[in-house]
Formats: C-alpha cells, structure tokens, sequence
C-alpha cells in the first residue's frame, strides 16, 4: 500500500489504547497509542485472522505496520453504525438490538478455533496485575476462577454495542485484539458487566447520555433473557463468573465511577 502520513488522514474513533484513522480508499488504519506492549499489533491481527478463519463476518486484515513510531494494523474499512449509535438514533428499537447482539454472540460461541491464547490464563494474568484489590481478595478470586470449567469456544473478550457494526450485509463483529479460546459464559460476564458499567463517550450530549441510563436495564435484560433462550444456563453459574471477569477489567484503564462499580462487582 502507499505510504501514507497520519496528517494526511481522518481520525475517525478512538478509545484508551488506540485511535482509528481513515487510511486511503476503503481501509481503516488502527493506531495504538504510545506505550503499547511490543507486539500488541502482531498479535491483533493474528487473532483477527482466526476469528475471520472461523467464519465470522469480521473486517479483513490487511497489513501489520508501523506509523510514526506506532504500531497500527490496517483492516478493510466496512460501512454501518454500531449498535450503541443505532440504539441512540432508535429507542424504541433496544429490545431487537438487545436480541440481536445475543443472537451473534451465541453464533460466535459456536465456533471452534485454533492458535488463541487461553481465557483462563489470560484472565489470571490480569487478575494478578491489579492492585485495586485487597491480596486475600485476589487469591480468593483466583482459587474461585480455577474451579470454574473450561471451554474452547471462540470468545470475544469485549463484546458489547460499540464493537458490533449493523451493516447492509449484516452484523460485522470488530476489536478482537481480546480474543480467546474458552467458556462461553466468561464472554456473557463480560458483556454483562459492560451493559452495565461501560463508560459512555464524553463528547455525548447529554440528553443521551440520560436517555442511554435509562435504556441500560431493559436492553441487558433483554440480552440475558435471548442468550438464555438460545443457550441455557443458571443465574447462579452466571454469576460464579462475575467476580474474576470484574476482578480482570480493574487492571484496564477505567474512569473512577466505572472502576467504583467494577470494585463492587469483583467483591461479591
């Protein structure tokens, strides 16, 4: 591809780790930002490949490179909204989302993959980075996470409304640079916790802001009630999984009140 120039590009999303430019005709280029682990760009795309390999609708991966000093994949750039912006746009249509996003969460579950890195191991090495918790507590939730069963199904690992692209075509799942192999009630946990405590973008108005709080419990049951319909399981093996999930996202970036309530989460 022609070098490009990140003055000559768009920036058009951006998030804790990384910001999203427009990168030539039909490209997008991921950028992470600086202080990255060496390597965190490799390891996306490979992970982007595998999910696409399952046969998932996933943006293609294009090239791995360096920009300016920074690690960037390019992917295909696919045209649609998210599903938080189509929620915004139409309320009254949060129950379908809701159904909607369970309904590809539970095709995602149903592949089988190769080459991801493990869900327990990845998520146990989390865990022992935070330092928001008591260390009793830590040990605690870490005997709890090895009681918990295994699973090689392919999971997300931050699947929520920002990451899901309503398209022409249908739904295209993006941001696999969490994916692993592993139980698929681990991948609910944490879309669960998300509905409920993900941070909403600061440049909204605040009229949506108040009109999403207000949405975040009706969609969430209503995403609970599909999967549970589609792929049973008990409230009581949902939340076994809920302080080790909680417990993991406290070593990612998070602002006080949504660190506040993932604490209360992993403290259960």
């Amino acid at each position: 591809m022609k070098n490009r120039t990140l003055s000559e590009s768009l920036r058009i999303a951006e998030g804790a780790t990384a910001e999203v430019f427009a990168w030539g005709e039909g490209y997008v280029l991921k950028l992470y930002r600086d202080g990255a682990p060496p390597h965190e760009a490799e390891q996306e795309a490979r992970r982007a490949r595998a999910a696409s390999a399952s046969g998932l609708r996933t943006p293609a991966v294009i090239e791995v490179l360096t920009v300016e000093g920074r690690q960037g994949v390019i992917y295909e750039r696919v045209e649609g909204v998210t599903v938080l912006q189509m929620l915004l746009e139409r309320p009254e249509q949060g129950a379908a989302l809701a159904g909607e996003l369970a309904d590809l969460q539970v095709k995602m579950h149903g592949c089988s993959v190769s080459g991801l890195p493990s869900q327990r191991a990845r998520l146990q090495q989390k865990i022992e980075e935070v330092n928001d918790l008591p260390a009793e507590r830590k040990d605690k939730i870490l005997r709890a996470l090895d009681r918990l069963p295994d699973g090689d199904a392919l999971c997300h690992g931050d699947f929520h409304p920002s990451n899901i692209l309503l398209t022409q075509e249908g739904p295209v799942i993006i941001d696999w640079v969490d994916a692993t192999q592993g139980h698929p009630l681990a991948d609910v946990a944490r879309t669960y916790m998300m509905l409920q405590t993900g941070r909403l973008p600061d440049v909204m108005p605040e009229d949506q802001r108040h009109q999403i709080e207000l949405l975040r419990q009706q969609f969430y049951t209503a995403y609970l009630d599909r999967y549970r319909q589609l792929h049973p399981f008990s409230h009581s093996e949902l939340d076994a999984w809920l302080p080790p999930i909680a417990a993991g996202r406290l070593s990612e970036q998070l602002t006080p009140s949504e660190r506040e309530m993932v604490i209360r989460m992993a403290s259960r």
